[in-house]
């Protein structure tokens, strides 16, 4: 049975677009952060049933629970992750625990299905539409802050102040080298064509970049086209969409496949860990319709019941923080 989005899902994924336009670019590096670019993204949809923002600011509340713990639900734990949390426990004095679980909608759950009770101090996520979602499911609450207000630009956070982007990525085509000639490799549209038949690596369809992709399908192509795109994408497959990107890359280097639709964070990544691969794997900022690279965020929002709120407000400080960018 061939693998596909239904119509409903992919009118559904218009949340995502209109969530953050900031997910188109022009020119778009490996690995972006927030706090140098003053870009402007326009047509950020703003619910008109979100509750007011709260103010929040060291010095004028009374943070629960600045003691030695901080818990974040995440969405990734790359090592660069890894060194930086660990970076924050030193400094701080806090011991820091990363609950990963790479589903977002998954994740989202297991913070809200422990009501008060959850343990969750902030929430990270790949996708700005996750993020609104969140505000939605009421696991999240916003924070007016001085000190991110400074180090995150305007266009990077949220309207009424529920989360803030720290770093951005592409969605990108990546390819083995000795077999693929990257001059077939110009638009996201080209993956569906025949040429890739049998030779396609991507992750899972709830993938919040993929998502984010047919968002973008959907609102420049309309849901029709996007549909066929959608499921000519799954028939080229090499195998079953599943994974991470990482799984992808290393795909490549095995010849389990010759293209794989992956984020610029992960490339960087794996080129980290494999320098080898630099000379086998190459990468395609490829356009949509509009001439556009498709664009996401790495964005944080503080939990609702958090209770460990005051080391939360410290970390987001310490992830918007000019030493700490570059490494995101």
């Amino acid at each position: 049975m061939k693998q596909f989005l239904s119509l409903s899902i992919l009118v559904s994924l218009l949340l995502t677009l209109f969530c953050f336009s900031a997910c188109t670019s022009d020119n778009t590096s490996s690995s972006s952060s927030t706090s140098k670019t003053n870009t402007k993204q326009e047509g950020m949809a703003e619910p008109s049933n979100v509750p007011p923002p709260v103010v929040r600011q060291e010095g004028n509340v009374s943070y629960r629970g600045f003691g030695s713990n901080l818990n974040i639900y995440t969405q990734r734990l790359s090592e660069a992750d890894r060194k930086v949390f660990e970076a924050f426990q030193e400094q701080h004095n806090v011991k820091v625990t990363a609950v990963v679980e790479s589903d977002g909608e998954t994740l989202l759950n297991m913070i809200q299905n422990r009501g008060e009770s959850s343990p969750a101090d902030l929430l990270l996520t790949m996708d700005a539409g996750l993020l609104w979602k969140a505000i939605y499911m009421g696991i999240v609450m916003p924070l007016t802050d001085q000190t991110i207000a400074a180090n995150i630009p305007d266009q990077y956070r949220d309207y009424a102040n529920h989360w803030s982007a720290i770093s951005k990525y592409a969605t990108v085509i990546a390819y083995a080298k000795d077999r693929v000639d990257a001059s077939k490799l110009k638009a996201y549209t080209d993956l569906a064509k025949a040429d890739w038949k049998g030779r396609l690596l991507m992750g899972s369809s709830k993938d919040a970049a993929f998502q984010s992709l047919i968002a973008s399908l959907v609102a420049h192509n309309g849901a029709e086209e996007a549909q066929k795109w959608t499921a000519a994408v799954y028939a080229n497959l090499a195998r079953p969409a599943s994974g991470q990107d990482m799984n992808q890359l290393a795909g490549l280097l095995n010849g389990d496949g010759d293209v794989a639709l992956v984020g610029t964070h992960s490339v960087g990544a794996f080129l980290a860990q494999n320098p080898s691969a630099k000379d086998k794997i190459g990468v395609v900022f490829a356009k949509n319709s509009k001439g556009k690279t498709q664009v996401n965020i790495y964005g944080m929002s503080l939990a609702q019941h958090a209770p460990n709120i005051g080391n939360a407000v410290r970390m987001m400080h310490f992830l918007s923080g000019e030493a700490i960018q570059p490494h995101l």
